[in-house]
């Protein structure tokens, strides 16, 4: 403390600050001695009540935390005590949490600051709580409440004599409440009647008890003008019971409406940025800690986006800072449009934002939201006559992988917002260098696939399928192959998926259904007229109304006899979506074979084949792969192909690699096989030769497989 508890100046207005913390005691006496005031400091509570003892301050300056006694403790303590409960308290803390902010203001404290300290910002805060507290000790003084409501400006009285019925209410409250001058009230009820419905019960409460002789605390409430306005009022009951009659009930009322106002706005500045309107850091600080709380209890997953602008400070400094701050607005805004409902965006400050990714089952979830934000924000912008194009680098990390504490997340995204700036700007990185190389294949896969549609980069190749009667190739199953400009050939194994998760298997279908049905014409020419071909339609095909038009189309362009093409579907379609069982029976009218295909892989039994317009079973390799080692296999695969032919369907086993697999199926009774014992996929030039080929199942060892080639899918 300096010196005894006097003031440098009669003339500034005097202020205790009250802090544990001699450095910031040092900053802010010297800041707010520069501002005007007259400064005492105390390093505790206990000193301060010294400092209070000895000469009485205007305003009080209070650190929340404090060895001993706490500052909310302190304000509690002189808000009880008469002789100090007038002087206005001011809450300075390092505490970001709502939940200070509120019990600072019910421990009795006029506002609420948090360091580091915006000194400009407080020292308006000190002016305007040293202005109320000069209003509030004028009002203290008076014993009139009619001149003390003249001062005030918003400051209005009513006064009721309950026995006589007399009711009279200031001018003041009057224009306050949008009642028209001059107007006679009758009573309290017309007062009480503008009281919001809310609060009602409330206010009629505190009436009650004061008039049976219960001191009241001060009354917060809305009222609803005359006019249809909201204020929040505060109401003083003053009570005088007189033993003969004739109390006399007085009602103080001021318009707090912009204070609480001041108040929220103090609030929302701790929460909100103000230039762009998202969360600030220490409202994302807290979500994320609430977030893992929340995330903890269900075992969910989230992820943390770091986002940080490329180039940013090359506009400020070339264009200016008021454009800057344009185009940090149009990024929030932007973000908030990528963002999916539930996501909670914030911006960190300067040219840094956070997003927090809920319900994250997987990784790729995480990249398509980054994905959107780069898309999004990256449209041009036109600033000062200038085209601007938005770029930023976002790291990404995972809970709980990447980290289990709101600290060890955010420090964890920005290392791989780091990572993704070193790689090139503008994308995204995970935590995980491994993550980041696999989501962008994906990403790079599904672009390619778009190109590779429209550019013809899918070609079809031909599998035989062989009678073990003649030896011969009575058909070919088209399987697609992707001719990547790149990477060389990809097998269906790895992009149907993609294709059908973006949404464009119906357009790989109808490519592969007419590069079939062109490739059957030219065969047809070449004297091939009788070779079947066989086509994978997917589930989600089938569903499609326009499937049974598209291969009907192609048909009649190609002039191909429905008979020779066979579509194969999966034994996963649901056999109980009328849908698709629609669409197999207009296939069945329309005269092409239908195939159930990998039969044995799904829930699929031989009675229900029954009921489907189907005409042949192909039977999934895993009854092959075994069945030389598990005589089990065997014999259910003898079982099925005899029931299959009970119900008059044709059977073909794929997956065939081996001689040894040809004799046990030739035992067994099956008549069609394809597997790469016979031939890998070719491309249509080669089929021609393959039905000159007799493939007579003798001589073992004389067709061996590459082994590089067995036992991949088609």
């Amino acid at each position: 403390m300096r010196g005894e508890a006097t003031y440098d100046d009669e003339q500034s207005p005097g202020i205790l600050l009250v802090d544990d913390d001699p450095t910031f005691r040092l900053i802010a006496g010297e800041a707010l001695r520069d501002s005007g005031f007259s400064i005492i400091e105390a390093d505790g509570a206990a000193q301060a009540l010294t400092c209070l003892r000895n000469g009485r301050p205007d305003l009080i300056i209070v650190d929340a935390i404090m060895q001993g006694m706490s500052g909310f403790d302190l304000c509690r303590y002189l808000m009880s005590d008469p002789d100090f409960s007038d002087i206005p308290v001011l809450m300075v803390t390092g505490l970001d949490d709502i939940d200070s902010v509120n019990q600072a203001f019910e421990a009795g404290a006029r506002g609420f600051t948090t360091k580091p300290v915006n000194f400009p910002v407080l020292i308006q805060q000190l002016r305007f709580a040293l202005r109320a507290g000069r209003t509030e000790a004028e009002l203290r003084q008076q014993q009139d409440h009619l001149e003390a409501a003249q001062r005030l400006g918003r400051l209005g009285y009513w006064h009721w004599v309950r026995d006589t019925g007399r009711f009279e209410v200031s001018e003041i409250l009057k224009t306050m409440l949008g009642i028209e001058d001059g107007s006679g009230i009758d009573g309290p009820g017309e007062i009480l009647a503008l009281v919001d419905e809310a609060d009602q019960e409330r206010v009629h409460a505190s009436l009650d008890a004061a008039l049976a002789g219960e001191a009241q605390p001060p009354t917060e409430f809305r009222v609803v003008t005359a006019g249809g306005a909201s204020l929040v009022v505060r109401q003083v009951l003053d009570v005088h019971l007189q033993s003969g009659g004739a109390d006399h009930i007085f009602g103080t009322v001021q318009d707090i409406t912009r204070e609480r106002e001041a108040e929220s706005r103090i609030r929302k500045l701790a929460y909100f940025d103000e230039l762009t309107g998202l969360a600030s850091r220490t409202y994302l600080m807290q979500t994320l800690e609430q977030t893992i709380r929340s995330v903890h209890r269900t075992d969910e997953c989230f992820a943390l986006l770091f986002i940080d602008l490329d180039g940013f400070k090359d506009v400020n400094d070339s264009l200016g800072h008021d454009v800057g701050d344009q185009l940090l607005q149009i990024v929030a805004n932007r973000l908030r449009e990528a963002l999916r409902d539930g996501d909670f965006v914030a911006r960190l400050g300067g040219d840094e934002f956070c997003v927090i990714v809920r319900g994250i089952t997987e990784q790729s979830m995480t990249a398509d939201v980054a994905q959107r934000c780069i898309d999004r924000t990256g449209e041009p912008v036109n600033l000062l006559s200038q085209l601007l194009l938005p770029r930023m680098s976002i790291g990404i990390a995972h809970y709980p992988d990447d980290g289990r504490s709101a600290n060890s997340l955010v420090k964890a995204a920005d290392s791989a917002m780091y990572a993704a700036k070193h790689a090139g700007k503008n994308r995204y990185a995970f935590y995980s260098p491994e993550m980041t190389r696999q989501a962008e294949q994906r990403l790079a896969l599904e672009n390619d696939i778009r190109s590779a549609l429209e550019d013809d980069q899918l070609v079809l190749h031909y599998q035989p399928q062989v009678s073990l009667v003649t030896g011969r190739v009575v058909g070919v199953e088209a399987l697609a192959r992707w001719k990547h400009p790149q990477r060389g050939t990809i097998l269906p194994g790895e992009f149907i998926p993609v294709v059908e998760r973006i949404g464009l298997i119906d357009k790989l279908g109808e490519s592969v259904i007419d590069q079939a049905c062109a490739q059957m014409q030219r065969w047809a020419l070449a004297g091939l007229e009788t070779l079947a071909v066989s086509v994978n339609v997917s589930p989600l095909q089938l569903r499609d109304a326009g499937i049974i038009a598209t291969i009907s189309a192609a048909l009649t362009r190609y002039n191909v006899e429905p008979d020779r093409l066979t579509i194969e579907v999966t034994e996963t379609i649901n056999q109980e979506d009328r849908q698709t069982l629609a669409a197999l029976d207009r296939l069945n009218e329309l005269g092409v074979t239908i195939a159930i295909d990998d039969f044995g892989t799904g829930y699929s039994s031989l009675g229900s084949l029954k009921h489907l317009p189907i005409h042949c079973l192909k039977i999934d390799r895993v009854f092959v792969r075994d069945m030389l080692r598990d005589a089990d296999d065997t014999v259910l695969l003898g079982a099925i192909i005899g029931l299959a032919r009970a119900l008059e369907l044709t059977v073909v086993v794929e997956g065939v690699d081996a001689y040894e697999q040809v004799q046990v199926l030739a035992g067994i009774g099956c008549e069609i096989v394809q597997g790469f014992y016979f031939s890998t996929p070719v491309a249509a030039d080669e089929v021609p030769a393959l039905l000159e080929t007799i493939f007579i199942p003798e001589g073992a060892g004389s067709k061996q497989v590459p082994a590089d080639s067995a036992g991949q899918p088609g």
